[in-house]
């Protein structure tokens, strides 16, 4: 992103469709799947579509996958 985009979403405020794409490293097609799936929040201004980053970052901590301990991996893939 540049540097604009980047003092864009440091300061708050709304970003677009092609911003979150950007931000995230998905297509354009991705994002909208979310939205239609209402897998994150948005606002609809009109008739455009606006992401907070705080609710971005909400959905990606929702997405976090832990790591597992490999000790506790061996176990479970290798019982006795």
């Amino acid at each position: 992103m540049n540097g604009q985009n980047e003092a864009t979403i440091k300061n708050g405020e709304l970003i677009g469709i092609k911003e979150l794409a950007t931000y995230l490293g998905i297509s354009q097609a991705s994002v909208y799947r979310m939205i239609e799936r209402r897998s994150i929040r948005f606002y609809r201004l009109a008739r455009y579509i606006r992401f907070r980053i705080s609710d971005v970052e909400a959905y990606l901590a929702n997405c976090l996958v832990k790591a597992v301990n490999e000790n506790e991996y061996e176990r479970t893939t290798n019982p006795r």
